[in-house]
């Protein structure tokens, strides 16, 4: 259930194990999870389960700038029931981010949720209260925590 290692052995895991439905990539920090061109989320077509607490998403542009991530297009993310993002960052490739990238955006956390209807509970620390207040009203089966 808990996978914290390098992008290329979780590559080589996903050949071996494609029926894999959870994935938890949690703290791994400022190692990231890598998505330019990697595509690793969409090796795994039963992936249900998403937690990638404390990591820093990587790319050429910051995620949270790029409209077809993998998290919002390749990997076909009406699929995902749960999604964990807290403490999550973003980061563009080859930047040196002593902080370990920014927070990801509110716009880029909405078109997520848009974008994923079968989405029945959410952990983010990158709502703001009016968000999700809103979000309760629109989607009152998704479950959201904030801390």
């Amino acid at each position: 259930r808990n996978v914290d290692s390098s992008i290329s052995a979780i590559i080589d895991f996903a050949k071996k194990c494609p029926r894999v439905e959870v994935l938890d990539w949690s703290g791994s920090g400022n190692n990231g999870l890598p998505l330019d061109g990697a595509d690793v989320l969409s090796r795994w077509p039963r992936l249900k389960e998403l937690y990638i607490d404390d990591v820093v998403l990587k790319d050429n542009r910051r995620v949270d700038e790029v409209v077809h991530c993998p998290l919002l297009g390749k990997c076909h993310t009406p699929r995902f029931e749960r999604i964990s993002l807290m403490g999550t960052t973003s980061s563009r490739i080859g930047v040196k981010d002593k902080t370990g990238g920014r927070p990801l955006k509110e716009t880029w956390l909405l078109r997520l949720i848009e974008r994923t209807p079968g989405l029945r509970w959410l952990r983010t620390d990158g709502l703001s209260p009016k968000s999700v207040r809103i979000l309760k009203k629109v989607r009152p089966k998704l479950t959201i925590q904030t801390s």
